[in-house]
């Protein structure tokens, strides 16, 4: 059992995992943006570092991690377990489908009021469900992905939302922080999704949190990226549900490879919204870089998905990565580039075929 093995390697202080090289700056980004201060876009790749190897970090900076409420010693580092951080402030719930939306409609992190349809939910939340709803069964039902684990399995000393759905938290979040998902346990306490019918050993159960409102993260005149609140939101769910369905099957791969695929589901389920095509410029623009740099090049990689999506199999070869992703533990090295060739072999490809 991994929980076992490490504690093991914990109380020795021995790690086998290869801790990123950019962990210090995944730490001040955190810390930055907890602390109220305008920051990166997407915080799930810098929170799962932490998450994966915060165990790992100085004294000095774990303090500084204690103090926004992340907490150590478990195997995944994260900030909660009798109450989750995220919730604070949040006195209601809307259940819908696989999710359960926590909202408020006073105070800080009020979502707008109104409630057009009488249902007693506000409108703001009935949009982001429906967004929901729809992403999931596009994921789920249409491309067959793995649901993310449930948090349900939790004793009652840990917080899990109150339910086993998948928990969404809508809050004022960090400026310019479109959104994040944050992993939390090892699944079912073994690392394996109960969602599947493989053994995982790296499944980790997460929550997501949302902004109470998208003003200033669209333009009605853009060419490229968000149009209205709506489409903000829109981009937002299929990138960030995609993180939690990676979760669900290895959250030790590698972030270039989450983050390249996230943002290419974005393109397959809103096509006409081509927020991705904003990191195009700049990633042309260094092509010194690798197509895995550990950096917000990341993002203009999905470029090599979605030449994947078009030319070798289209959405069941990029699900076919998620699922060989699990056939090598990702907490002993580096096999993104390996998953990609296991899936690409159908198609009578190769990752450095496909990349040629």
């Amino acid at each position: 059992m991994r929980n076992i093995s490490f504690l093991v390697i914990f109380l020795s202080c021995i790690s086998l995992a290869k801790v990123p090289a950019n962990l210090d700056q995944s730490v001040e980004i955190v810390i930055q943006a907890f602390s109220g201060n305008k920051q990166v876009r997407c915080l799930t790749p810098y929170l799962k570092d932490i998450a994966l190897y915060g165990n790992q970090l100085t004294e000095e900076q774990k303090s500084r991690l204690r103090n926004i409420g992340f907490q150590f010693g478990q195997p995944i580092v994260h900030r909660a377990m009798n109450d989750r951080p995220e919730s604070e402030g949040l006195d209601q719930t809307h259940d819908n489908g696989y999710f359960r939306f926590h909202y408020t409609t006073s105070g800080t992190h009020a979502v707008a009021g109104a409630d057009a349809d009488g249902n007693n939910v506000p409108d703001y939340i009935d949009q982001m469900a429906d967004v929901f709803a729809h992403v999931a069964t596009v994921q789920l039902d249409s491309f067959g992905y793995a649901e993310p684990p449930s948090d349900g399995w939790l004793p009652v000393t840990n917080d899990n939302g109150g339910s086993g759905l998948y928990d969404i938290y809508v809050r004022n979040i960090a400026s310019n922080t479109f959104g994040y998902a944050q992993s939390e346990y090892f699944a079912n306490n073994t690392g394996n999704n109960e969602h599947t019918t493989v053994t995982e050993v790296n499944a980790l159960t997460s929550l997501m949190a949302m902004r109470n409102n998208y003003t200033g993260f669209y333009s009605p005149n853009n060419q490229y990226g968000a149009t209205s609140e709506l489409e903000a939101i829109q981009l937002t769910a299929a990138h960030e549900y995609q993180h939690a369905v990676q979760f669900g099957y290895d959250g030790y791969e590698k972030a270039w490879l989450f983050e390249a695929t996230a943002t290419e589901m974005e393109e397959q389920i809103y096509d006409g919204i081509n927020d991705c095509h904003t990191w195009l410029p700049s990633w042309f623009a260094e092509p010194h870089k690798s197509l895995d740099h550990h950096s917000e090049h990341w993002y203009g990689s999905f470029i090599f998905p979605q030449y994947i999506f078009e030319h070798f199999g289209g959405y069941l070869t990029l699900r076919r990565i998620w699922q060989n992703s699990v056939l090598n533990d990702s907490y002993y090295g580096d096999f993104s580039h390996l998953a990609i060739s296991l899936a690409l072999s159908d198609e009578g490809s190769s990752f450095s075929d496909a990349i040629e």
